[in-house]
């Protein structure tokens, strides 16, 4: 690998590592909601989950072109299909109808969003 791919690599990681980290927030105060007994909102779970899911998109497309081979410049599957799963995340955000809105909800929704503008800019990069 050269210095170019290794920098690119290590960048992509940081921006990519912001939204796991918020995930791995909002789901450790879900589970541990749910072990308290408290009643979760099928639409919260439903953002965190697709969130989780374009997050894991990223991260495997990332990894794929570093280390098996690269995808080519009108290869565009990754960027719909990560697109369609935080679009579906965010959806879902804002369909969230809790009597007591839980911060854990908002963490989900921001890492849809920040998945949402990372699958936009990586599609219009090529």
């Amino acid at each position: 690998m050269t210095t170019t791919v290794v920098v690119v690599f290590a960048i992509n990681l940081l921006i990519l590592a912001v939204p796991t980290v918020i995930l791995a927030v909002a789901w450790n105060r879900l589970v541990g909601d749910w072990r308290n007994g408290i009643v979760q909102s099928t639409a919260g779970t439903t953002c965190l989950a697709f969130a989780s899911a374009s997050t894991l998109v990223a991260a495997g497309s990332l990894f794929w072109q570093v280390f098996i081979s690269p995808i080519s410049s009108r290869d565009f599957r990754t960027e719909v299909s990560g697109l369609l799963l935080s679009v579906v995340s965010i959806v879902s955000g804002f369909l969230i109808r809790d009597k007591y809105q839980q911060w854990n909800w908002s963490l989900g929704l921001s890492a849809a969003v920040w998945m949402f503008l990372w699958f936009v800019a990586t599609g219009f990069s090529y």
